[in-house]
């Protein structure tokens, strides 16, 4: 059952897929009934009773599926998403095991274990005409659940609606359930003869010139006082960028504390020579307290988070950089759901509604000396001190504050000239038309930096906790590396454990350095 044809933006989407040139989200989540302390001892039977079992995931993902469309869809080989008339739950879960409970807490500590992300990544592939639907699952030991979303469908927010949704349904299941009436797996979670009302799907809003956004943003980005940047500054960048002057190229082995790294291990590990779709990932958290606390100064002072993350990035690649005369991009998802007129679109859970920003952030920006020449310093001064703990702090001060300042102000217009011209505007056109994974000039040769934040998707539940109910927890996500990206920076928030930060960069990249800063930057 054919519903349209892919627009023009799904198809370069779905052909830069078939290239191996992306291959979508991968968006983890723990489900637990319980708190699951644990020792040497402990075994999976200890805490079986927590776990999320297959008869409530099944049941779960039927009624997720019959209120949400787009996830029983495929592409045929006519390139139109089309019905599927069965999905068999088999071809949709895949189950990953470990042998004890502490097995799986080492592997699983803070996401999806990286060796299963490259598997994912390298050898789970979408072939239009397979009959099989946009998405799959991984399972791992009944607690994790790894929602892979192909980039045609499914962009970056519906990997947190999925988890949002999907936990809502197995607490209903829950509900609903009859202690007396035994619950058993389902072997089809999908079937189109089970629907009675008519199937459609919505246009896409990059074909739609009509669709004009509302003014949302005015005043978004109007930052009037300099008191973040004194607030922002010593509770986030003095303490870990401290050590950057002493990095070196051939430092010790760094050994990590907050921040996991794993390595490519276990049978999983099938990594192909031609494909650079996944590469090392590294996974940490940011308590809820913190967050909050750097939210509320965020908020306060009218400036938006990924603007921070910008400024930190910058500052800790800062010892890397060898020409302060180039420049680096910044890419940022910005998701536009609530923009989108909702008489146009009925549900948007899934689906693509995003728009992509790229903010070009001259390295001049943290050169030290620029800062040199500026009013910040005396005149008299003409070398940098590095003992002179007050010199230092003016220096990163001012730097944090000329690339915050920089990309408040590129987003501010670009946001403005979205407001205006809506889905004409010259962002959505570079998404449709240019090919952005092939070079054609020296410019485009530049590698980017992609921002990723679903933070203003709260996942898990606020109050109200109820006994027996699932909850969620460590939650997580990145994306396949595109040539044209040095890394990525893919960040969720959730109610149990806080924000958690994912980078995710080619193993080609020495970027040891880098994670340590970020590490420092995550303590408290």
């Amino acid at each position: 059952m054919s519903l349209r044809v892919l627009s023009s933006f799904e198809k370069r989407l779905l052909t830069q897929s078939i290239e191996n040139k992306r291959n979508g989200t991968t968006f983890a989540a723990s489900y637990s009934s319980c708190n699951e302390n644990w020792d040497d001892d402990i075994t999976l039977s200890t805490v079986r009773d927590s776990r999320l079992t297959l008869p409530i995931l099944t049941h779960a993902l039927q009624r997720l599926i019959s209120k949400n469309i787009e996830l029983a869809l495929t592409i045929n080989e006519n390139i139109e998403f089309e019905l599927l008339k069965k999905i068999k739950t088999d071809s949709i879960i895949k189950l990953v095991q470990f042998g004890s409970f502490k097995d799986e807490k080492v592997n699983c500590h803070a996401g999806a274990p990286p060796y299963l992300l490259r598997h994912i990544y390298n050898n789970s592939k979408f072939t239009p005409g397979s009959q099989q639907p946009l998405w799959e699952l991984y399972i791992v030991d009944e607690s994790l659940v790894i929602f892979h979303g192909q980039d045609v469908l499914f962009d970056s927010f519906s990997g947190a609606n999925f988890h949002k949704l999907l936990m809502e349904e197995i607490n209903q299941v829950i509900l609903n359930h009859k202690p007396d009436v035994e619950l058993n797996k389902l072997d089809y979670i999908f079937n189109r003869n089970e629907i009675y009302t008519d199937v459609s799907l919505p246009k896409s809003i990059y074909d739609n010139p009509k669709i004009h956004l509302p003014a949302k943003t005015t005043d978004l980005f109007n930052l009037q006082t300099q008191s973040f940047f004194k607030s922002i500054f010593f509770n986030t960048v003095k303490k870990p960028l401290d050590v950057l002057p002493f990095f070196g190229s051939n430092d010790e082995e760094v050994h990590y504390k907050n921040l996991e790294e794993y390595k490519s291990i276990g049978e999983l590990n099938e990594l192909e020579s031609e494909t650079n779709l996944c590469g090392t990932t590294v996974f940490g958290t940011i308590s809820k307290e913190r967050f909050n606390y750097l939210h509320s100064i965020v908020e306060q002072e009218n400036i938006c988070f990924r603007s921070l993350i910008c400024g930190i990035t910058m500052l800790c690649l800062k010892p890397l950089v060898q020409n302060f005369d180039k420049s680096i991009t910044f890419s940022m998802e910005i998701d536009l759901r609530d923009q989108v007129n909702k008489s146009e679109e009925a549900t948007k859970n899934f689906g693509l509604y995003y728009k992509e920003i790229r903010v070009e952030c001259p390295l001049s920006l943290i050169d030290d000396e620029k800062f040199m020449k500026s009013d910040e310093e005396e005149a008299d001064a003409k070398t940098l001190n590095e003992d002179d703990s007050e010199q230092m702090e003016k220096l990163l001060e001012f730097q944090l504050k000329n690339v915050t300042n920089h990309v408040k102000t590129v987003i501010e217009e670009n946001m403005k000239r979205f407001e205006k011209s809506g889905f004409n505007d010259d962002d959505i056109r570079r998404m449709k038309y240019s090919n952005t994974d092939e070079f054609t000039s020296e410019k485009e040769q530049e590698k980017v930096i992609n921002i990723c934040d679903t933070s203003d998707i709260v996942l898990g539940a606020t109050n109200n906790k109820r006994e027996g109910l699932f909850n969620l927890k460590n939650t997580s996500f990145t994306k396949s590396l595109k040539k044209n990206e040095y890394m990525s920076l893919c960040y969720s928030y959730c109610n149990d454990s806080g924000l958690n930060l994912c980078i995710h960069f080619s193993d080609s990249y020495n970027m040891e350095n880098f994670v340590e800063c970020f590490q420092s930057f995550i303590e408290e």
